[in-house]
């Protein structure tokens, strides 16, 4: 891993979201601004707070229904799926895939908890991106890692896929 680009990268996206601060999404007439992921619900998947074009913060208060256990373990996949409607918001265009993610679980939670899952765009072509994410209760790391997502020219149920990819 080459850290001064690391470290390049994340001084860029601090300037851009520097840039971008009066773009930023903060109230709720806002969101209509908002392409992908309209009809999700934000119970299971969380609640858009921050919004640029470098950036995406959304909040999950997890409820009873992502409990895995009588303990009140939250499962992941309640914690992905808030992961990739994170990083699409940030990429926003109702035209984009997840291709692939690396997610890195670091802690468990419960029901109850609010984490905070932030999305930074690492890289943006015109088809392929690159997100950061990252997922915390408090000052806790519970996730982290990246997705790769890709922007098609036309809505993906429109497309065969398969076909693409011979």
């Amino acid at each position: 891993m080459d850290v001064d680009k690391v470290i390049e990268d994340s001084e860029q996206n601090e300037k851009d979201i520097e840039e971008n601060k009066d773009n930023v999404i903060t109230h709720a007439r806002d969101i209509k601004r908002v392409k992908v992921c309209k009809t999700l619900n934000s119970d299971l998947s969380g609640s858009i707070v921050e919004l640029n074009e470098a950036r995406a913060k959304i909040e999950l208060t997890t409820i009873s229904e992502m409990a895995s256990d009588n303990e009140g373990l939250v499962h992941s996949g309640y914690i992905y799926s808030s992961i990739s409607y994170a990083a699409l918001v940030v990429i926003n265009n109702p035209n984009a895939i997840i291709t692939s993610s690396n997610i890195n679980y670091l802690s468990a939670i419960s029901v109850g908890k609010k984490i905070t899952i932030d999305a930074v765009v690492k890289n943006k072509g015109s088809k392929k991106s690159i997100v950061n994410i990252t997922v915390k209760l408090a000052d806790l790391d519970i996730a982290d890692g990246t997705m790769t997502i890709f922007t098609l020219d036309k809505h993906p149920l429109s497309i065969n896929l398969t076909r693409l990819l011979d």
